[in-house]
């Protein structure tokens, strides 16, 4: 039987993490995206940086859009090219 090894990261708070985030290259930071919620979304940041719809969306999709990507907290970003 195999046994898993648990390791407690220390509890501080997420700015803290993310400034620890900065200093990791990205293939670091995608191998550690179990440790902690910051770890998760700088790796999903990193792995989905770039997302592209080659659908034409009317202003009510648009908008409906915009709206739901505010409630993600590791989107930062959002560039619109009509």
């Amino acid at each position: 039987m195999t046994r898993k090894t648990y390791i407690d990261t220390p509890d501080l708070p997420d700015e803290l993490w993310w400034k620890i985030i900065e200093f990791l290259p990205t293939e670091e930071v995608r191998r550690l995206y179990g440790v902690n919620r910051p770890f998760f979304e700088a790796a999903f940041q990193k792995r989905y940086c770039v997302v592209e719809m080659n659908v034409p969306l009317g202003k009510r999709r648009f908008r409906d859009l915009e709206r739901r990507l505010k409630y993600y907290p590791f989107i930062k970003f959002s560039v619109v090219i009509i």
